[in-house]
């Protein structure tokens, strides 16, 4: 008779923490964590997708991989690759929110109603004076030409705008 058994693998690092992020305990911490209505399993699932594309995270110190989740819980982020990220630097994990994500803040803070970001290249019609952008116009039948300035600009709930 054959030994049809599949052998099993050892666990590595991204089994052992994926262990550990979805456990119960975890996953009640993570919930109480989070913004009301929400269970965890979302933020535990970016969590896995994370260390299964970059497995350097699991490497990281178990320490700083919960204390990244647990903050980005609290903060209501997701990690989607488009609000939050999770980075190895070294043997730390570190949360890095996205642009996107301190877009999503700044308005949950309800101080700010609109934000938007953008490049400036040679061929656009741009005016800055001041900390306003007056004017930003983009000619779509011609090629923009090089990138040479960034900028930001918020509305506030109260009306007046910031730009940098």
């Amino acid at each position: 008779m054959e030994n049809t058994a599949v052998a099993k693998r050892p666990a590595g690092p991204v089994d052992i923490i994926r262990s550990h992020i979805e456990s119960p305990a975890f996953l009640e911490q993570v919930k109480m964590a989070m913004p009301r209505g929400e269970d965890g399993r979302r933020l535990i699932r970016g969590a896995i997708t994370a260390m299964q594309k970059t497995p350097a995270i699991a490497e990281c110190t178990q320490a700083s991989i919960f204390s990244s989740l647990l903050t980005c819980a609290q903060l209501g982020l997701s990690l989607d690759g488009r609000e939050a990220h999770l980075v190895p630097f070294g043997r730390d994990c570190t949360l890095v929110p996205d642009y996107k994500g301190l877009v999503r803040l700044v308005i949950q803070s309800g101080s700010v109603s609109h934000v938007h970001a953008d490049v400036v290249c040679e061929n656009d019609d741009f005016d800055f004076d001041r900390g306003r952008v007056l004017r930003h116009r983009i000619d779509l039948r011609r090629p923009r030409g090089a990138v040479y300035a960034a900028y930001a600009f918020a509305v506030f709930t109260a009306g007046s705008e910031k730009a940098e």
